[in-house]
């Protein structure tokens, strides 16, 4: 068992080839505040996952790497990835690839989702549950499964591109939960809408 109660937390280097990797059989928990930082070596792969309860306050997946390394969330199937407050891809200066698609784990972000400039996040063919807001501004793939918006209060959608998001399936069925679609921007469903 891994406390970090709210303290940072660093994982990997930008000097150390495929670093950045996190192989849990336990239990991580980070509490109220704190962030954990993932870097790796350009070109770089590292994966994220285990058997055990893997609990993130923030989870910053930014290399300051001259070429993209790519960051696998979850190693094996049934796996669960909780992110208690925001979930950020990117620097939005150097590039990153952070995909859940090998897998499919099930992602729980409890707060933001950020996908920034030069970032790219392939999610899970599972479930990834939204509690706040996302922001695409770099490149999201859905990879067929389904996003879910979730708890009561109200989400804003928001992104660069055309469109500004592309979602497989799109759910939000919590009563009194509001969608805000940011005003000016196009955003797609392939699939269901509910």
């Amino acid at each position: 068992s891994l406390d970090l109660a709210t303290l940072d937390l660093t994982v990997g280097s930008l000097g150390v080839t495929n670093s950045g990797g996190i192989a849990n059989s336990g239990t991580i928990t980070q509490s109220t505040a704190g962030t954990t930082t993932i870097l790796s070596s350009s070109a770089g792969a590292a994966s994220i996952g285990g058997s055990g309860s893997t609990t993130f306050y923030n989870l910053t997946i930014a290399p300051a790497a001259a070429s993209a390394p790519t960051i696998t969330l979850g190693t094996a199937g049934s796996q669960t990835i909780n992110v208690s407050n925001t979930f950020t891809v990117g620097n939005s200066t150097d590039s990153v690839i952070v995909t859940s698609a090998v897998n499919d784990p099930t992602i729980d972000v409890n707060g933001n989702l950020l996908i920034n400039t030069n970032g790219a996040f392939t999610s899970t063919g599972g479930n990834l549950s939204i509690a706040s807001n996302m922001t695409n501004n770099g490149t999201f793939t859905h990879d067929s499964g389904t996003v879910t918006f979730d708890t009561t209060g109200t989400s804003i959608l928001a992104g660069t591109g055309s469109p500004a998001i592309t979602f497989n399936n799109l759910t939000a069925i919590t009563s009194t939960k509001t969608l805000n679609f940011t005003a000016g921007q196009t955003f797609r469903v392939n699939g269901l809408l509910n």
